[in-house]
């Protein structure tokens, strides 16, 4: 299977967004890289340098600067009433508005990626592996010929109605629930699909391609390799997801091989009882009052804290002697050393955690956040709080998190259970399958 004994492929990674979303396709990229394939990222320059110590080449869109501007200007949860802050109509709005701003980045980037692709690809020998929203890749997949894997890094991205925590109804089997899931997602791909078809089309008949009517809800799923980058404990597989779609795990990265651990983690890790870890993401800039909740927190329970923002601007200005400030951690390198962490729900915060066995307590703020948190909750793992009850009275849940036993065996039995995998392994061997496509393709 490994290219040492076959002829070294061309794979073009592509994924836009923050950390959390680069970090899973660096972990594939790297285990392909050692198996002597040539590996490109396509994505932010913010990741160039990252990409080039792994010893991957590199093609950046855009700016490091505009990505982390666009970032500080992300939805700001609010500790009001409602779900995670906001009542529903409000959270519904609110997401409506986020797929308008973000539909214009995806459909921004469409003609430059396929030109891109088109100008490094190597007829015959080049696989694409990309995320869902990467609607240039999909692109140049079908009129390039080129076997394209796509990577789906949440379950949420698999609309089902069999299964769907973060949808705002109750869990159930039942017909009734089906159907009103079947409508939810109807509803909401039925506005995906008006925002990105008539952009996307125009630029398929531009390049002689028949026009598509369901981009977001059916056609950004690759026909040949669908990548789901978490476990079937997490997410079991339903009858309604796509055919190809294969689970691999969670491929854990954290930039810990790339970063030295800062000094100020180790003196305050040994200077007194493991802390809890508080992060709302590597870029959320609008989240000062999740961490002013959270000191509240530590005091109250008289435990320490390490508080993890890249945004100095979130975190109160002064703190007291056992909680620490810090603007990124390696989080593998401080999760086997705390009692618990409180999170937005990212999914690959939670898998780093799954992986330390670290108990969660998760304050979902948008977007799949609100699904991983239920998942979360259900395999046992941990607790999931709205953002209005945290700010509120978050040393309650906090503490019946670190006092539970069942969650402590569920979290210690999950981490045993992902040590024996390896996400990124099994992620490249299935992309090495798409080998043969390319012959009969060629």
């Amino acid at each position: 299977m490994h290219a040492g004994r076959r002829r070294a492929l061309t794979i073009l990674l592509v994924s836009f967004g923050g950390p959390g979303d680069i970090y899973p396709m660096l972990a594939v990229g790297q285990t392909l890289r050692k198996r002597s394939h040539r590996v490109i990222l396509i994505s932010n320059p913010l990741f160039e340098e990252l990409a080039r110590r792994l010893d991957l080449e590199f093609v950046g869109f855009g700016s490091a600067q505009h990505l982390v501007d666009s970032m500080a200007g992300a939805a700001r949860p609010s500790c009001g009433n409602g779900i995670s802050g906001f009542p529903l109509r409000q959270r519904i709005i609110r997401g409506l508005d986020r797929w308008r701003r973000r539909s214009r980045g995806m459909l921004g980037t469409m003609r430059w990626l396929y030109a891109e692709i088109e100008k490094i690809h190597v007829p015959g020998e080049t696989i694409l592996v990309a995320r869902g929203n990467a609607f240039g890749a999909r692109i140049a997949s079908e009129k390039l010929r080129i076997p394209l894997a796509t990577v789906h890094l949440q379950p949420s991205m698999f609309h089902s109605e069999y299964d769907a925590p973060g949808l705002p109804i109750s869990q159930g089997a039942g017909l009734l629930r089906r159907l009103t899931r079947r409508g939810l997602w109807f509803a909401s791909d039925q506005y995906g699909d008006w925002l990105l078809a008539a952009e996307m089309n125009r630029f398929r008949a531009e390049i002689g391609l028949s026009p598509v009517r369901h981009p977001f809800s059916k056609w950004l799923h690759s026909p040949y390799l669908i990548l789901g980058m978490f476990p079937d404990w997490f997410a079991p597989p339903q009858p309604d997801w796509p055919h190809s779609t294969r689970l691999v795990g969670f491929p854990l990265f954290d930039e810990r091989v790339t970063r030295e651990i800062p000094k100020e983690l180790e003196s305050f890790m040994r200077s007194g009882q493991p802390p809890v870890i508080f992060t709302a993401g590597s870029f959320h800039r609008n989240s000062g009052q999740f961490f002013e909740a959270s000191v509240k927190a530590c005091l109250k329970l008289g435990i320490r804290g390490l508080l993890l923002s890249g945004s100095r601007g979130c975190i109160p200005e002064k703190l007291p002697a056992t909680v620490l400030h810090l603007s990124f951690v390696p989080l593998s390198a401080a999760l086997p050393q705390s009692q618990a962490i409180v999170h937005h729900g990212g999914i690959g915060t939670a898998g780093l955690a799954f992986a330390a066995g670290t108990p969660q307590l998760v304050v979902p703020f948008a977007d799949d956040q609100h699904e991983n948190a239920a998942r979360i909750e259900r395999a046992g793992a941990g607790i999931q709080i709205p953002l209005a009850e945290f700010c509120t009275d978050a040393a309650t849940r906090l503490q019946e998190l670190m006092r539970s036993q069942p969650i402590a065996e569920v979290c210690r039995s999950l981490a045993v259970r992902i040590s024996t995998q390896n996400a990124a392994n099994e992620a490249a061997d299935l992309i090495e399958q798409l080998r043969p496509i390319i012959r009969e393709k060629a």
